[in-house]
């Protein structure tokens, strides 16, 4: 009796679920790397701002280095020393002190512009009294600060983290794509071969290396051996027996009364 040969599986609808999935972290790495530039609006916003020509205290939640953007309309580098000064006192009032910004760093986030102008060093958190001034210009080109923030984050590189994450992310999901839709390949071309071996593996009622119905391909057919005897009691070995009783290997017996080992008497006598 022949097998049926089953279904091959995984099945080709399986192949769905690596691109699904790649389909899905792609769209979760896109919205990873948007969310960059909400980031760097946060960061801009959460930046304390001092007005022109007024004193404020400002709360400095941990120590280190923090930066002094010149914000307004058009400002970029060309706001810098010794036009804008800074005035910074610590809890204890002692002066801390200020030092250009090297580099250049500017943002256009949430409807402000700024750029980086000074640095400086904190020791310790808590209020700090911040004020600050602005020498005439020397051109009328060079544009006016209207206000400083003061912020320990950089924009860009908060932005440009969430950038990173977002590529890595969806570099991730092709890769975890690509290895789950090899796995299945191979689980697939093992199920093929499997029912290949299944179905060619030999004829119905026996097999190509088996016995056919009925006897073997070695043992003798039915009512005899090819080395025995054929039906009748006869074998192949011998030859049946001449008429009259003799045998090959005998002569035929003598005539009545007489014997073949003894010659007939010479006439006349």
């Amino acid at each position: 009796m022949s097998s049926t040969p089953g279904k091959v599986k995984p099945s080709g609808v399986a192949f769905l679920i690596p691109l699904v999935l790649w389909i899905i972290i792609s769209i979760i790495a896109v919205g990873v790397m948007i969310s960059g530039a909400a980031v760097a609006d946060t960061t801009v916003e959460n930046f304390a701002r001092v007005e022109p020509g007024t004193s404020a205290v400002v709360n400095l939640k941990s120590d280190g280095g923090y930066r002094i953007f010149a914000e307004g309309p058009g400002v970029d580098g060309s706001i810098s020393d010794p036009i804008l000064t800074v005035d910074i006192k610590g809890p204890d009032g002692q002066t801390v002190a200020t030092e250009s910004y090297i580099g250049e760093l500017s943002y256009s986030n949430s409807g402000k512009e700024g750029t980086a102008v000074q640095t400086f060093d904190v020791p310790r958190a808590g209020d700090y009294t911040i004020s600050w001034s602005q020498s005439p210009t020397s051109t009328s080109s060079t544009p006016t600060a209207t206000g400083i923030a003061i912020g320990k984050a950089n924009p860009l590189s908060e932005a440009g983290k969430r950038i990173g994450l977002g590529i890595a992310l969806g570099t991730l999901g092709f890769i975890l794509a690509v290895i789950i839709a090899i796995v299945l390949l191979v689980k697939r071309s093992g199920s093929k071969k499997r029912q290949r071996n299944a179905g060619f593996g030999g004829p119905p009622g026996g097999g190509y290396g088996g016995p056919p119905p009925g006897g073997g391909y070695g043992g003798p057919p039915p009512g005899g051996g090819y080395g025995g005897p054929p039906p009748g009691g006869g074998g192949y070995g011998a030859p049946p027996p001449p008429p009259g009783g003799g045998g090959f290997g005998a002569p035929p017996p003598p005539p009545s009364g007489q014997s073949w080992g003894a010659p007939p008497p010479p006439p006349g006598s």
